[in-house]
């Protein structure tokens, strides 16, 4: 979601445009900085009204490439760049393309998934197809009653621990210091 709505930042655009008012007097009176207002402008120069509508999109690697190398040949900044090519993110993608690049070619500019990496799940044992359900009923309690002594002696084991650590407690304290 924008934080600006189109209808605002074409008025904003038209006002500048439209009057003598200057870039820093606009972007005071509506509390903006004027590199916004001035990218704003470049956008609606390039693009027209479709400069202010919403846009959902992912760039593939070529896309972005060919975005960096048009940059160069034509001596552009970030911003007149994505003006040029009416990018959402503005200067920062371009920015942060040029970056990628540089420290890892093409391949940096794959796009890379979103969130966080999924937890690992432990492998699931699938129930043969072609057994009966009561045999299948069968394996599956079998599994249930190998895992429940698995955890049984696991407890068991711990509460051996825990019963060795206390007595060793107990031997400490009770020797008599020397002297």
């Amino acid at each position: 979601m924008s934080k600006y709505t189109a209808d605002f930042k074409l008025q904003i655009v038209q006002e500048y445009l439209g009057s003598a008012i200057g870039l820093t007097s606009l972007a005071n009176k509506y509390g903006l900085q004027s590199s916004i207002i001035r990218f704003w402008c470049q956008r609606y120069r390039i693009h027209g009204l479709a400069a202010f509508e919403r846009k959902y999109s992912t760039y593939t690697v070529d896309f972005k490439l060919s975005v960096l190398r048009h940059m160069k040949k034509h001596s552009l900044s970030l911003q007149e760049t994505a003006a040029y090519f009416d990018l959402r993110g503005g200067s920062s993608v371009v920015s942060k393309w040029q970056r990628l690049y540089d420290e890892g070619g093409i391949d940096a500019l794959k796009p890379r998934p979103k969130g966080r990496p999924k937890k690992m799940k432990s492998p699931i044992k699938k129930l043969d197809k072609n057994l009966s359900p009561a045999e299948q009923e069968l394996k599956k309690l079998q599994r249930e009653v190998e895992y429940l002594r698995a955890e049984n002696a696991y407890l068991k084991k711990l509460d051996d621990l825990l019963r060795q650590k206390e007595q060793s407690k107990k031997n400490n304290q009770s020797k008599p210091k020397r002297k």
